[in-house]
């Protein structure tokens, strides 16, 4: 199943909103197409379904996940500054993003 994407532009973001969600802001739009060209990567050789299922986990993932999903490279503090930026704090998200405390 693919979303369709709503109009709503004045939308605040937290930790249980999904990738798909984020695509109403710039740099959410960004990492989403990032995050469905990696999952169409490793699934390139799968069949019809399994992509459809991979790319609809991808687009259902709720923003506290990303640090599961990324092995790692990804932490709690990076998850907050991400969601910082999308709600319009860029100097608390981009401090949270850098320094990753």
């Amino acid at each position: 199943m693919i979303l369709e994407k709503t109009a709503e532009t004045s939308k605040q973001y937290h930790r249980n909103s999904t990738v798909y969600d984020m695509q109403n802001h710039w740099l959410g739009k960004l990492l989403y197409k990032l995050l469905m060209r990696l999952a169409k990567k490793e699934v390139a050789n799968s069949d019809e379904k399994t992509a459809a299922m991979v790319q609809a986990f991808v687009q259902e993932l709720p923003l506290r996940n990303l640090q599961m999903v990324s092995m790692g490279k990804f932490n709690q503090t990076m998850t907050n500054g991400l969601i910082d930026i999308l709600n319009g704090k860029w100097l608390t998200g981009l401090r949270k993003l850098i320094f990753r405390k």
